[in-house]
């Protein structure tokens, strides 16, 4: 429903560069924060990059949050923002999305907000296709067009950079996160589901 709600609020005030997105971010981030925050800087060797399906890198030594400018405008400030809650010692895949979502979830800004809402739903989607087919078709089949336009648009956009680069990518980001103590791998990210329903059911659910 929020999803569905925010779309077309989304779209409606142009595409902004990355640049701009990235201090919206940041003075989003400075709200739940209270501190300054720096905005992620975009990787220069994007489009190669992309051939790795890597969207962002923490770089810990200078404390910058690297993003893959290549890549959709929905899934941007959510990216963004996950490299930056890196910053505060959320080293877990899982972690960093959710800290990214609880950051963007009410954002004024309607595409910081939608950003977080669809990665959210996309997610937790794939985790409820995993348990009920059935039941995930009958949510995606209430998807307006907007938001069925997005998904179609991101799913595009990283099929292009499937390939050998990609799978060695992943079996390579696999192998880094065993070996820094996530024992799922790059699964992890995917964990970010449990952590959504854990604060729903104490923050919505409990109401």
């Amino acid at each position: 429903e929020r999803v569905n709600e925010l779309a077309p609020l989304a779209h409606g005030n142009g595409e902004p560069s990355f640049r701009e997105l990235a201090k919206t971010v940041a003075a989003e981030f400075e709200r739940t924060t209270d501190r300054p925050e720096i905005a992620a800087k975009y990787v220069l060797a994007s489009e190669p990059m992309s051939h790795t399906r890597i969207t962002g890198m923490f770089t810990p030594y200078t404390g910058e949050a690297n993003v893959n400018s290549n890549n959709t405008l929905t899934d941007l400030p959510f990216t963004m923002a996950h490299e930056m809650a890196h910053r505060y010692g959320i080293a877990r895949e899982d972690e960093a999305n959710f800290y990214a979502w609880y950051v963007l979830w009410d954002a004024e800004n309607p595409l910081l907000a939608y950003s977080a809402a669809l990665m959210s739903l996309l997610y937790t989607q794939n985790s409820l296709t995993s348990a009920n087919v059935e039941l995930a078709a009958d949510v995606a089949s209430r998807y307006n067009d907007i938001v069925r336009e997005d998904i179609r648009q991101y799913a595009l956009h990283w099929s292009q950079y499937e390939g050998k680069a990609a799978e060695v990518a992943d079996v390579v980001n696999d192998s880094y996160l065993k070996g820094q103590g996530q024992s799922d791998g790059v699964k992890s990210y995917g964990r970010m589901t449990d952590l959504l329903l854990g604060w729903y059911e104490q923050e919505i659910a409990t109401d």
